[in-house]
């Protein structure tokens, strides 16, 4: 990638950790109002001095999480009036785009395809992931399960052979996901599994929704 691009998203939200409290207060309510904000009306919503509100939008724009904007409509002499925008994504906003993105490429292959599809996906996912070293391979299956599914913010839990899943980093608000996306995930798990020796004959069963807030993975010995 050239130099003197735009900065990664992931960039913007490491430097957000080390912003201090009240900080991250005013950034949080400019990123909920991605039209923009002014320094009066964020001191009046948080009741902070809005001198003090400038001092923090001062670091914001150092950092570059906001940018500022004259006001639409200004007409007159003294100070003009600032609106501050988000440079910093919400994480809704970016799940959704990213189920856009994969309802795009599921599209493209026709409804008859489309599990198939998206499994084959979630291997090719997976086998970069190897390639990269990026994935921690335990002594057991269910135990690589757990380390990669944990690492992707998923919160899983282990009972038996079945692995529950009771967070979906990939999950909007509204609750709504294509079954594409899971049967992703389903294929990214099976070949995880096809890499470790002791894996072999291992099946995944995904149940997405499988009740009680949770997805659940179980993994089936195949009869040799």
């Amino acid at each position: 990638m050239s130099a003197g691009g735009p900065r990664p998203a992931s960039e913007l939200v490491e430097t957000s950790k080390s912003l201090t409290p009240q900080q991250s207060r005013v950034l949080d309510l400019v990123v909920s109002r991605p039209e923009g904000l002014s320094a009066a009306k964020i001191s009046k919503e948080l009741g902070i001095h809005v001198n003090t509100v400038r001092e923090h939008l001062d670091v914001l724009l150092a950092k570059g999480l906001v940018r500022s904007e004259r006001a639409p409509g200004y007409s007159g002499s003294g100070r003009p009036r600032l609106l501050y925008i988000p440079l910093v994504p919400t994480t809704d906003a970016i799940t959704k785009h990213f189920i856009s993105l994969v309802n795009a490429g599921i599209a493209l292959h026709g409804e008859d395809s489309n599990w198939e599809f998206a499994r084959e996906w979630g291997r090719a996912w997976a086998r970069l992931l190897l390639e990269s070293g990026e994935v921690f391979k335990a002594d057991s299956p269910l135990d690589t399960v757990i380390a990669h599914m944990a690492e992707l913010g998923f919160a899983p839990t282990v009972k038996g052979d079945v692995v529950s899943l009771h967070r979906c980093p990939l999950l909007p608000a509204d609750g709504v996901i294509p079954e594409a996306i899971c049967q992703i995930h389903g294929g990214m798990i099976e070949e995880l599994l096809s890499s470790n020796s002791a894996s072999e004959g291992v099946e995944v069963e995904m149940t997405p929704f499988a009740g009680c807030g949770t997805c659940t993975v179980r993994l089936l010995q195949q009869e040799a």
